[in-house]
């Protein structure tokens, strides 16, 4: 062969490589929308659906780092945002956010001052109600769900990295139980499990009830399940906690965290498909299921909140 010939022969494997790689990208999670928002964050937002909408909160980059939230129909473009001014995080954490089906209301969690973990509720994400603190000590974001319990529930980590769980009493949230059971292996009192300290806030589906964190007693081990056991997301890690979402179409989990170099990754833990995407984060990524396509959002390295949706895979 002589050079002329080797030189076409080598430049038309590079373009069919790059072809292949370009379509694999686009098989395996490129987002059919993207927007980078203007307002900006200091940690991992939240999103729900709830009342036929995507919301999305967040924690500002004001001084007090003030909840904010905002909602949107297509889960792209947002409007009637609603800063409350009256709640904050102080450390900086993000908040959760989660429907709670018997309530008919909206939920957001977050760490306000003293590490007192504080909660409101909305029936419309735009009026809130009077800020509820359970004096109980946290050093990550309270992530909420609707799916636990028969009012929903909130989960956060201690001083000492370890989860804990409590459940709600009533509509009106005001007073809690501790769950023993929600984030256990080792059933040791004051219901922190001794064996698993965390890597960042555990991850907690909005709509059904199923788990993850990180483990950071095994490297930033993923790990995924419910009372039923737990199961380890194959051989990856991270510095910070999950998130999880659920399609309630086929029955699907999906699992979401920063990987490697910040990069956004996401699972299909029912197929094992993952999505690796060339964009990135300082903070977890956070993901939902809405109008049957998959969104994520996160904190992008200008601070701003990015939303990227995908196709479900």
């Amino acid at each position: 062969m002589n050079m002329k010939s080797y030189a076409s022969l080598l430049v038309r494997s590079v373009v069919q490589a790059l072809c292949f790689f370009i379509l694999a990208t686009q098989a395996f999670g490129q987002w059919n929308g993207y927007v980078v928002l203007s307002d900006s964050t200091v940690a991992q937002p939240a999103l729900a659906t709830f009342q036929g909408r995507l919301f999305l909160a967040w924690a500002g980059t004001d001084g007090n780092h003030t909840m904010n939230v905002m909602s949107s129909a297509d889960g792209l473009n947002y409007e009637n945002k609603v800063i409350l001014s009256g709640m904050w995080s102080a450390d900086g954490y993000g908040p959760g956010l989660s429907a709670i089906p018997p309530c008919s209301t909206l939920m957001l969690s977050f760490e306000g001052g003293g590490h007192n973990v504080g909660i409101s509720t909305s029936s419309d994400g735009i009026s809130w109600g009077p800020q509820s603190n359970f004096g109980v000590y946290s050093t990550s974001t309270p992530v909420v769900t609707g799916a636990y319990g028969n009012f929903g529930a909130v989960a956060f980590k201690d001083s000492a990295d370890r989860p804990h769980a409590y459940t709600f009493t009533s509509c009106a949230h005001s007073s809690v139980n501790v769950d023993c059971f929600i984030f256990l292996s080792n059933f040791f009192p004051p219901c922190a499990d001794d064996g698993i300290p965390l890597n960042g806030s555990p991850g907690w589906a909005t709509d059904r009830d199923v788990r993850a964190y990180s483990a950071a007693n095994a490297g930033g081990q993923l790990n995924f399940g419910n009372n039923g056991g737990w199961v380890q997301a194959g051989t990856d890690h991270s510095d910070s906690g999950p998130s999880v979402a659920y399609n309630p179409a086929n029955g699907h989990w999906y699992l979401a965290w920063r990987g490697a170099g910040g990069g956004i990754n996401i699972r299909n833990l029912n197929t094992g498909a993952t999505v690796i995407s060339a964009d990135w984060s300082p903070s977890t990524p956070v993901i939902a299921v809405f109008q049957g396509q998959l969104f994520a959002a996160w904190r992008g390295g200008s601070n701003n909140i990015v939303v990227g949706r995908t196709n479900l895979f």
